[in-house]
């Protein structure tokens, strides 16, 4: 019965590339996308067009400066909050501390999910963005592959070949090289999986991943974790220590993948689902051994119900149709250990003013890194708030 598996997932394929996006906006509303994602990149605020290349070394200094106000600041919470004699406050603020805590590392990691989008980039791209294809956002830099081949014992031209799959030309995926000096502590390298464009390739991909069939990105992004995982352990490096997975949307749901095939740690935002049992790499990894950090744009009304987006962002829609209607049933769900981060939506003219809007705007990562910047603001200053009252 091989043989109809094989006809029912080319059919799941081709009825997901119907799914593909067409090319719309006008040229106004690309700009302004275009300087959002500028913007999201460098950790800008400026929602004029960028003039020359970015100083990257100013943003260094600039966010490692931020960095080290905010750790000082969730440190003076946790003292000051020990001797808080109103528990309700108390706790309140050691929930701030922790969120903002964990959206500082959570951020990056979405920073490094766009940079893919920009790096690989096959369609007109403003003059701005073309230098910081090859330049990650501050804090990282793009990792030579000869290099982590090194760092994990394993062939240099094997991991190139898992890397740029000639099987898999629409697939895109990006090592990052975390400078420890700037970012504190954490896995030496980043693997970063490209989400879904307008190319019908990856549409097919989601097609067959969606219908319960094999995708082969998911597919590829397991052999590149056990492959790397192996060499990791014939040579007694910890794997944890060397990294951790990252991705948005279809790229969300190969980071998953690499993540159940190698036992490392991913965050993953407004993600496609993912289940282990598809393949045979991970079909022995249960959800709750894996360690998935997830992040949705998400709007509830006052009884928690999920609100659909539309031209006004609301819900991820990927989301929604992953939880909501008829299609709940068919989606699959992407897997989550904890609490998932849910994000109220951002207007995004609060960023870069546009008369145009997309009607896909809350399952964007654009979206995903202006309301978490948000959050950070409005915890940081509720911490500030707060110690100020203990002078």
């Amino acid at each position: 019965m091989r043989w109809l598996a094989t006809v029912a997932g080319k059919i799941a394929g081709k009825l997901g590339e119907l799914q593909a996006p067409e090319d719309r906006g006008s040229p106004e509303f690309k700009k302004r996308q275009a300087i959002r994602e500028y913007n999201a990149l460098l950790d800008r605020t400026d929602p004029t067009e960028p003039a020359g290349n970015p100083c990257m070394e100013c943003l260094s200094s600039q966010k490692g400066k931020r960095r080290n106000e905010r750790h000082d600041l969730i440190r003076k919470v946790h003292n000051d909050a020990a001797g808080e004699p109103n528990h309700v406050v108390q706790m309140r603020m050691l929930e701030t501390a922790d969120r903002l805590s964990k959206d500082m590392d959570r951020v990056e990691d979405a920073r490094l999910s766009l940079h893919t989008y920009t790096a690989n980039e096959d369609g007109p791209q403003e003059e701005f963005l073309k230098p910081l294809r090859d330049q990650a956002p501050p804090g990282f830099k793009i990792a030579s592959l000869d290099k982590v081949a090194e760092d994990f014992g394993v062939d240099p031209g094997k991991l190139k070949e898992l890397v740029a799959n000639k099987d898999n030309p629409a697939q895109k995926i990006v090592f990052y090289e975390r400078d420890e000096e700037l970012m504190g502590p954490g896995p030496k390298y980043t693997v970063a999986f490209r989400g879904s464009t307008k190319d019908k390739r990856d549409w097919n991909n989601n097609g067959r991943n969606e219908a319960g069939f094999e995708a082969p990105h998911q597919k590829n992004a397991a052999r590149l974790a056990v492959f790397l995982s192996k060499g990791a352990k014939e040579n007694g490096k910890s794997l944890q220590d060397l990294i951790s997975a990252t991705g948005h949307s279809k790229g969300g749901s190969e980071a998953q993948a690499f993540a159940a095939a190698c036992k490392c740690s991913a965050r993953v935002f407004n993600p496609a689902g993912f289940d282990p049992k598809q393949y045979a790499e991970t079909h022995n990894v249960s959800a709750d051994e894996m360690r998935i950090d997830r992040t949705s744009v998400v709007k509830r009304d006052g009884t928690g119900k999920l609100l659909m987006s539309t031209t006004e962002p609301c819900t991820d829609p990927l989301y929604y149709a992953q939880h909501e209607g008829v299609t709940r049933f068919i989606m699959k769900k992407p897997i989550t250990n904890g609490p998932p981060r849910e994000l109220a939506p951002i207007d995004p003219n609060r960023s870069v003013p546009s008369m145009q809007q997309s009607d896909t705007e809350a399952h964007s990562m654009l979206q995903v890194i202006e309301a978490m910047e948000r959050d950070k603001q409005e915890d940081q200053k509720a911490l500030l708030d707060y110690t100020a009252t203990k002078i």
